[in-house]
């Protein structure tokens, strides 16, 4: 039998439930009138179709468009089950989580995970009579230094031939903080884009499956002190820093979209989808502005820096510059007996004890010291395990020891801006001459990126770099394809300094397709070819190269599959405004009915202008060509 105790406290709870479970319903019925009263509003106001709801949800049209689909792979991304495709449901689910109790974890709470859609929705609905508990995001405030963001920074790392995926360039964001000492602040955060790839992977597999969308990407954050030591010091890639101009409000919406896209994965195309377009669709959330072609086939990343400066969107740019640009620049700062002391100090470092350095006055003895500190960090980028070039550190230390401290003031390194460099996409037209088809015209198309007699803006020093390059001719009331080549890069690997370890062997690599020679029009082959050699720069206005390169192809017309390519060439700048290049080679084809295959040409390029110039050619090869036309970039 109960006690009378045990009866009580029965009969206690059941008059505590009587009394407050109308409480307890009215609670929910409350929460429910809250949610009722949004999604209300919601339908009111068609939300579901408004355009930055679908920028959030990173929604685009399908073929036909009549509906729409996230590019975001990730299902988690999704509070409907049906978020991936369907607007509506997806806002409907939203608002219902944002009411939803939290777990131990407040971070897990949607009003953590999705800040950028919270914000949204409280700006865009009338909350007046809403009861809504909002939540703390620890996580969050300690990533965004408890919303102290002051300002937003594009950062361009340039081109680096060490990966495919770095060939045209990265950008990325900066956050610079309120508590930043200076705009260069390491302790800043900073945003990527980039694809999720195996550790070491293969060049050639990368391009590929990048290509054809093999890998999947999303953004990550770090803090800026290792994208600054990975660009500049490891890869020795320049970084130009654009701060943005926009408002508080703009700039929290970038932020905290940013942290709701974190880990989130996407499809990847090295093209088309990729860093470019994405950090695009971050700053396009805030400007009526398209920074990267929608329906493009392919997104540059320069282009971005063209577009935003167009936009009227940047506040301030500078150049952070890699070990290698500030070892060049101090180099060539030098007085010529500061070079030799260089040189001299390099091949033996007891020169600095010598009366030849010794009596030089302090000023250039602490010069040529930096000097040699940026060369040996340099050449430490290449052989980290050197002993040599850590013990000629320690005593470069010990001699910089024994002078008054302080550093040096260095003339500004004088290097062109992203937002001014030669526009990358060409578009040619040539008319010909020719002894086998009399008069033509040839119209070249090439969407990125630059080639030997380009503008020097930007460029990797002394290289080439393109993209899906294609040429056709008309003469004779018939039109042919002279070549296709699908990439084609080329890297001289010049000194900048002549100094031991700067430059190397040049190489080249090309794939496509070409007809067999200049008097042919139906004889196209598919081919790959590439090679390695030497270049060697007399002055910064003129150069020669020779490379042996070799060449597979498919066979027509008895042609033969491989040759053996040497090949000698100059280039010769007479003028910011003219530039030559000069080549000879010659095939030699170690099956097949052709031999010996001579090829001379000589190319001009004229004008310094980003948007257009002109080319004057002639070349031989079998048959004799002479070429002239305008080109245009944009």
């Amino acid at each position: 039998m109960l006690s009378s105790v045990q009866r009580f406290n029965k009969f206690s709870l059941l008059i505590i439930f009587i009394y407050f479970y109308p409480i307890v319903l009215l609670g929910h019925d409350d929460q429910d009138t809250n949610i009722d009263n949004l999604l209300h509003q919601v339908e009111e106001k068609k939300l579901a179709e408004h355009p930055y709801w679908h920028k959030l949800l990173h929604y685009r049209s399908t073929f036909f468009a009549r509906h729409v689909k996230s590019d975001v792979l990730s299902k988690e991304y999704f509070l409907s089950p049906e978020g991936e495709t369907n607007p509506q449901s997806e806002l409907q689910a939203t608002i219902k989580s944002f009411f939803a109790p939290p777990d131990k974890d407040l971070n897990n709470h949607a009003q953590c995970r999705f800040v950028s859609r919270f914000e949204w929705l409280k700006k865009v609905l009338s909350w007046d009579k809403i009861k809504i508990t909002q939540y703390h995001c620890p996580k969050y405030d300690e990533w965004t230094q408890n919303h102290s963001v002051k300002s937003l920074s594009l950062v361009f790392a340039t081109g680096y031939l060490g990966n495919p995926g770095s060939f045209f360039g990265h950008p990325f964001l900066k956050f610079n903080f309120m508590n930043s000492k200076n705009p260069n602040e390491l302790l800043d955060e900073s945003v990527t884009y980039g694809a999720f790839t195996p550790e070491q992977v293969n060049p050639f597999a990368y391009a590929f499956k990048g290509v054809l969308g093999g890998y999947k990407a999303g953004f990550i954050h770090l803090k800026f002190f290792y994208s600054d030591h990975n660009y500049t010091e490891m890869d020795l890639r320049d970084l130009w820093v654009y701060e943005l101009k926009l408002t508080k409000d703009q700039i929290e919406q970038i932020v905290s979209h940013a942290w709701d896209l974190m880990d989130q994965k996407f499809p990847y195309y090295f093209l088309s989808d990729n860093c470019a377009s994405r950090i695009a669709e971050l700053l396009e959330m805030v400007i009526d502005h398209e920074l990267v072609p929608k329906h493009a086939l392919y997104s540059l990343p320069y282009v971005l820096f063209d577009h935003i400066f167009e936009a009227g969107m940047v506040k301030d740019f500078y150049l952070i510059p890699s070990r290698q640009t500030k070892l060049t620049h101090k180099y060539l700062s030098l007085d010529e007996t500061g070079k030799k002391l260089v040189k001299k100090i390099i091949h033996d470092p007891a020169t600095m004890d010598k009366e030849e350095f010794q009596a030089r006055k302090t000023d250039e003895k602490i010069r040529v010291l930096e000097t040699l500190f940026d060369y040996n960090s340099f050449r430490l980028t290449q052989n980290k395990e050197n002993h040599k070039l850590k013990s000629f550190k320690t005593r470069l230390l010990e001699e910089r020891l024994k002078l008054p401290s302080g550093q040096q003031t260095w003339a500004p390194i004088n290097s062109p801006a992203p937002h001014t460099w030669q526009k990358p996409t060409l578009l040619q037209f040539n008319v010909f001459h020719s002894e086998k088809f009399n008069f033509g015209t040839t119209l070249r198309w090439r969407p990125a990126y630059y080639d030997l007699l380009a503008l020097e803006m930007g460029q990797l020093p002394n290289g080439s770099l393109s993209a899906f390059d294609m040429e056709f001719s008309y003469a004779g009331e018939k039109a042919w394809i002279n070549y296709i080549d699908i990439v084609a890069i080329q890297s001289l690997k010049l000194s900048q300094t002549g100094l031991p370890g700067d430059g190397g062997m040049a190489w080249n690599l090309k794939l496509g397709i070409d007809n067999q020679d200049l008097a042919c029009q139906d004889c196209l082959s598919a081919r790959v070819q590439g090679g390695l050699g030497k270049g060697f720069a007399f002055n910064r206005n003129f150069m020669i190269y020779g490379m042996f390169n070799s060449r597979l192809q498919s066979e027509v017309r008895n042609s033969g599959t491989l040759a053996l390519v040497p090949e000698l060439a100059s280039l010769l700048t007479l003028s910011k405004a003219w530039k030559a290049q000069l080549i000879m080679e010659r095939r030699y084809y170690l099956n097949g009915d052709k031999s010996k295959n001579p090829i001379y040409s000589l190319e001009n390029r004229f004008g310094n202008s980003r948007t257009w110039d002109l080319r004057l050619s002639y070349k031989k090869h079998v048959d004799e060509q002479i070429k002239f036309g305008l080109t245009y970039y944009w």
